[in-house]
């Protein structure tokens, strides 16, 4: 009996037609999956719109709306990047996952250390870039708002008997007002004297040309009494002083370049498909 079904001819032909059949599916060219696909459409675009106004309280300019939609973008090759490299499995913020990828890159192409030479070459040619700040150095005493005439004329008295010489700084300092000011600095530009004291102070002390004691004057702490004992002018910043700067910027600049280079790569590896948005230079921007 099973003879008899071996020879039959017709089951021949099912299984030569089932082979072929599997061997055209086999041989059929795949479309290229939909994951290799980042779509800017309308509803991106409207997620878009809607984050930044709620951010900003305003519409988004084109330029902006093409800038936000190309980090849009490139978050989102990094984003996939990164599911492929399986680093979405303790992370679910698509931001996360994409610094992820970024860190790795750079940490996976990091040059070797920046040489002397080219820190030196960096300075001479920007030397003009690489300025020190006015820089000063003080001690300072300070008299409570509390009673603000009070508090100025014994800042006034005090001030009269410093200049002539007639009490020293430590005696001073037991008939001003307790203070957790800094009772002195040493080489302070203006942003850490108004990070110390305040604005209003640091633009008074920076207009000193030479050390001496200052005429007292008022901030929002009380009436200040204070003695410059040290003005560096501004000017060219000398190479040893810039080196480390320079260096940090330099590292920065290659780990950019690392970066670049890994986004040119994702965007040649996915395909980003632009519907009818109505934002002109988008395409050409990404």
């Amino acid at each position: 009996m099973w003879q008899a079904i071996v020879k039959e001819p017709f089951l021949h032909f099912l299984v030569l037609g089932s082979a072929v059949f599997a061997l055209y599916r086999w041989a059929e060219p795949k479309p290229p999956p939909e994951t290799d696909v980042v779509l800017v459409n309308q509803a991106l675009l409207s997620s878009i719109r809607q984050r930044f106004e709620a951010e900003l309280r305003r519409p988004p300019s084109n330029a902006e709306l093409v800038g936000e939609i190309k980090s849009e973008v490139r978050r989102e090759l990094l984003y996939r990047e990164g599911r492929a490299l399986g680093l979405d499995q303790d992370d679910v913020i698509k931001r996360r996952v994409a610094e992820k990828v970024e860190f790795l890159a750079a940490d996976l192409a990091h040059a070797a250390p920046i040489e002397e030479r080219a820190v030196r070459e960096a300075y001479d040619r920007g030397r003009q870039k690489y300025q020190r700040p006015k820089q000063i150095s003080l001690r300072q005493l300070l008299f409570s708002a509390d009673d603000p005439e009070r508090a100025k004329r014994q800042a006034n008295q005090l001030y009269h008997e410093l200049e002539q010489g007639s009490i020293d700084y430590d005696r001073a300092r037991a008939r001003a007002s307790p203070t957790l000011l800094p009772a002195a600095l040493e080489r302070a530009d203006a942003a850490e004297l108004a990070r110390s004291y305040g604005s209003d102070f640091a633009a008074r002390v920076m207009r000193a040309s030479e050390t001496g004691w200052l005429a007292p004057f008022e901030s929002g702490f009380g009436v200040h009494v204070v003695e410059v004992t040290l003005v560096r002018p501004s000017g060219p910043l000398p190479f040893d002083e810039a080196r480390e700067e320079i260096r940090l910027e330099l590292e920065r600049q290659e780990r950019e370049k690392n970066r670049q280079k890994l986004y040119e790569r994702l965007r040649a590896k996915y395909q980003v498909r632009v519907e009818s948005v109505g934002v002109p230079g988008l395409e050409q921007a990404l």
